[in-house]
């Protein structure tokens, strides 16, 4: 009986002496990330990939943690965010429970999204679709900026980035951190329309004007005019929708007053010119034919004499 337990306790002594040594044997843990940098858990501790280390056997909880970092000067800081999406293992469980009984080497695969950043000039909101309330978004998907209306402005419009771009609504491709400013004009109308020709006042027209004024708009926005002509002092439109400053009028009645005036508008706003006025030439006087010893007299307010 002796013997037997002799021989049973070195036994039970060396299970137990080689299950403390897989115990505390130790295996390499790696993990990689795609980007790198990344922030993990491993065991409650914060790291940064790539992570390799050797740690004891068994069961260890291993995560991934959202990761910000800056990509250029535009959308603010930070600007990128990188968020799990699964292990090279093809797991998705994110944190997850490893069985370290062995060498174990994971990748983290990361989705990119950048920031996009949208502001006006003005300080009002502008509309972004679709809509990310920590304002980044997927990387390599598009945008949609829209500048709503906005009372006395008009959109003009982008400035993307540091460039000038226009359209509205506008579909931006997100390949790299945005900074959109919509940029507003206030509504003002063109300046005071002056005459050009005939000056205000002017008499001794003839009975074909070529009617010419100047404008311009302080945002440089295209102007059309409106013709107001007649012999009133209050004159009835004659032609709209001119595109450029000047009017040709024929056939007019001589020695006749005739007042005229120009509305000029920019598509928002529009700016009465003053009323002015012009006289036409008198009528000629009629030729006046005689014979007198064989000559022909004619006159026209100057005498010629023509052989008979």
């Amino acid at each position: 009986m002796k013997r037997v337990l002799s021989l049973l306790i070195p036994a039970a002594l060396l299970t137990l002496v080689l299950s403390s040594c897989f115990y505390f044997q130790k295996f390499t843990l790696s993990i990689q990330s795609n980007p790198e940098n990344v922030n993990i858990s491993i065991d409650g501790q914060n790291y940064l990939t790539p992570f390799s280390s050797n740690l004891p056997s068994g069961q260890h909880t291993i995560g991934v943690l959202p990761t910000y970092s800056n990509i250029g000067n535009y959308g603010g800081s930070p600007n990128v965010e990188y968020l799990f999406s699964n292990w090279s293992d093809g797991s998705t469980q994110n944190p997850r429970i490893v069985d370290l009984n062995g060498n174990l080497y994971l990748t983290a695969n990361m989705n990119t999204y950048y920031a996009v950043k949208v502001s006006s000039n003005i300080g009002i909101t502008i509309a972004s679709s679709p809509y990310y309330v920590n304002g980044f978004y997927p990387a390599y998907s598009f945008v949609q900026l829209t500048a709503p209306s906005e009372n006395g402005f008009v959109f003009d419009y982008w400035i993307i980035n540091g460039q000038a771009i226009t359209g509205n609504p506008l579909s931006q491709y997100v390949n790299l951190p945005i900074e959109a400013t919509a940029v507003y004009v206030q509504i003002v109308p063109p300046s005071v329309v002056s005459s050009i020709y005939p000056e205000n006042g002017s008499t001794g027209l003839p009975i074909s004007v070529n009617l010419r004024w100047s404008a311009y708009d302080p945002n440089n926005f295209p102007l059309t005019y409106s013709l107001y002509f007649g012999t009133s002092p209050n004159p009835p439109l004659i032609a709209s929708g001119l595109s450029t400053p000047t009017y040709t009028i024929s056939d007019l009645n001589y020695s006749t007053t005739y007042y005229w005036y120009v509305i000029a508008n920019n598509g928002y706003a529009s700016t009465t010119g003053s009323l002015w006025s012009f006289t036409t030439q008198s009528a000629p006087e009629p030729a006046a034919y005689g014979i007198v010893n064989g000559t022909v007299s004619v006159y026209t307010g100057q005498t010629d004499t023509v052989p008979f």
